[in-house]
């Protein structure tokens, strides 16, 4: 994923589900996720980025 190499975290509120099984889809999805961006093939992003850009935080 670019690089990084840090914690990915995601918020839920299983209140309807089955616990467990949302959590479970939930992992199931990042990692899909995290697969999606390793197919991508790696480009300079730098220049897409602005001086300043508090989005980058």
């Amino acid at each position: 994923m670019l690089g990084y190499q840090g914690w990915l975290s995601i918020d839920q509120y299983p209140y309807r589900e089955e616990r467990l099984a949302a959590v479970r889809q939930g992992m199931l999805q990042m990692e899909a996720f995290n697969r999606l961006l390793d197919s991508i093939p790696p480009v300079n992003i730098s220049c897409h980025y602005f001086p300043n850009d508090v989005t980058l935080l």
